[in-house]
């Protein structure tokens, strides 16, 4: 039972992760720096190194813990972002 508890909670955990990545890279794609280039090539490392570090990497509490510190100085840029009805549609 304990097996299947720990099986359910990383199934879980996987599915947050992916959807916290997937939103990160929408965000930086979205609203991230003027140039296309740079914008595409940011999400990309994103998406691409979150998917490197939780597939790759052994110490799997570490990379939850760096994630988790990229992931609040994502949403710490994302709410410096002023809302405007000036954009165009």
């Amino acid at each position: 039972m304990r097996r299947f508890a720990v099986h359910l909670w990383r199934l879980w955990l996987g599915g947050v992760i992916t959807a916290m990545t997937v939103w990160g890279v929408g965000a930086l794609y979205y609203d991230g720096p003027a140039n296309e280039l740079l914008r595409s090539m940011l999400a990309a490392a994103f998406g691409l190194g979150t998917l490197g570090a939780f597939v790759w990497l052994l110490h799997r509490r570490r990379t939850l813990v760096v994630f988790a510190l990229v992931w609040v100085l994502l949403l710490a840029w994302w709410s410096t972002i002023r809302p405007s009805n000036a954009r165009h549609w």
